[in-house]
């Protein structure tokens, strides 16, 4: 029968699979961007009070590619001006190893922002998302944040932690 759509939102598709007469659900996300400015050997986290959200958390600048239009470099800079008012004028796409048609699919561009600066007029954040505080973390700090509970294991925290490890060397 193939792959059908069950649900499609703006951020979240959710599909369907009948195989060998088993039915199988797939779920889609929107793509997305990470950022990770990076200076003398450490990442800048932020403490973001969202408003979707129960309670603000430590996360890594980020954003959804939903500006048509714009690369994912140029969303990437945008997130980084939005989020911290910060710009670069070195930036890396990072390797990322990911695949489609798993059950969860969660497809991400990783941004390295080599020694960004703060910006004399930085735009508004669109989302009305509030950073309430900043935080500059090395390999030790991010493990600590992570073994603490204070950062959410998750994709993005694995990915950070093998980029912080990769420049600590």
């Amino acid at each position: 029968m193939g792959e059908h759509n069950v649900y499609e939102g703006r951020y979240i598709t959710v599909t369907e699979e009948t195989i060998d007469y088993h039915t199988y659900e797939r779920m889609y996300l929107r793509p997305g961007i990470v950022v990770l400015p990076v200076n003398q050997r450490k990442i800048l986290l932020i403490l973001e009070d969202r408003v979707h959200e129960v309670e603000p958390r430590w996360k890594l600048v980020s954003g959804w590619m939903d500006k048509d239009g714009l690369d994912d470099l140029e969303i990437a800079q945008e997130e980084l001006a939005e989020e911290v008012g910060m710009a670069s004028d070195q930036w890396e796409k990072l390797p990322f190893c990911g695949r489609s048609r798993n059950t969860l699919n969660v497809p991400i561009a990783y941004f390295a922002a080599h020694n960004p600066y703060h910006l004399s007029n930085p735009p508004q954040n669109p989302d009305n998302d509030v950073v309430l505080e900043r935080k500059w973390v090395d390999f030790a700090m991010y493990n600590n944040l992570l073994d603490d509970g204070a950062v959410m294991w998750d994709r993005d925290a694995l990915y950070a932690l093998k980029f912080l490890e990769s420049i600590s060397e």
